[in-house]
């Protein structure tokens, strides 16, 4: 293969056959690349994830990003869970590391209220997307609001032009922001990603050309299209991307079509036809 398949996590590194010079987008070095500062309370539906972790009796942090899907649920990436014990959740957050921002609210959530996909697939980042039950909720106003899932008869996403939000970098070996950002993505053709291999349908391909993408991190976070009246509606969960975030490889993300039924059976939430 041309170039050796490898998947840097915070836990180790893992050498995947079925992937090339991926990279998978978890940890506290999370950034997106060349995007755009974010006003406040402008993606009032994404949320920051501190993940506390555990491994071999070490506790540790890291980040991830997650879409609040309703009062009670959050949805993110597997792999943002793995090692996981508990978690605080952040709403109304635009400088992640200051605590003192008017309006944010943090709720803290253990492990027994996570939900990871059974067939997800560490290895391969194969069904990676999980849920976050908030027990007692979160109060919803103007600046917490829930971001619509897709329709069941969501048409067809390729050539469409989507905004992934996130906490990360400005761009590669440049240190991490501590700003909410966003990029504008083009959803294309699962084949476009042939450089990590053959994608599963339940995973979505976005245009790496040019100089924005997500990378080495912004794991869990939400790629939304808007519709024609303004509403937004969550598409994707950032998953991986190459490893040095080149602009000539595309993202992959955790189709959200797919995996609809899931959400509706452990959230109660109904999906709209």
């Amino acid at each position: 293969m041309k170039y050796l398949a490898t998947l840097f996590l915070l836990t180790g590194i893992l050498c995947l056959p079925q992937y090339e010079n991926i990279q998978s987008l978890s940890g506290v070095e999370s950034r997106i690349v060349g995007g755009q500062i974010a006003k406040p309370h402008q993606f009032p539906y994404t949320v920051g994830i501190r993940l506390i972790r555990q491994k071999d009796g070490v506790e540790y942090t890291s980040w991830c990003g997650g879409s609040l899907i309703s009062n009670r649920a959050v949805l993110t990436a597997g792999h943002c869970m793995r090692n996981t014990v508990r978690v605080l959740l952040h709403f109304v957050c635009h400088n992640r590391w200051d605590k003192t921002e008017p309006n944010r609210v943090t709720i803290e959530v253990g492990k027994k209220n996570f939900i990871v996909h059974p067939d997800f697939k560490y290895e391969y980042l194969y069904n990676d997307i999980a849920l976050i039950m908030i027990p007692d909720g979160v109060t919803l106003s103007d600046k917490i609001q829930i971001v619509n899932l897709p329709r069941r008869r969501q048409g067809p996403l390729e050539n469409l032009m989507a905004i992934a939000s996130g906490w990360g970098k400005a761009g590669y070996k440049i240190g991490a922001s501590e700003i909410l950002r966003f990029v504008q993505l083009k959803v294309v053709d699962n084949d476009q990603c042939g450089n990590f291999g053959t994608l599963k349908p339940e995973q979505l391909c976005c245009d790496g050309h040019g100089p924005k993408s997500t990378c080495e991190g912004d794991s869990g976070g939400p790629l939304v299209l808007q519709e024609s009246d303004g509403s937004k509606t969550l598409i994707g969960l950032t998953s991986f991307g190459a490893y040095t975030c080149e602009d000539e490889y595309p993202m992959v993300f955790t189709r959200v079509t797919s995996f609809l039924d899931w959400i509706s059976k452990n959230t109660d939430i109904q999906i709209r036809d």
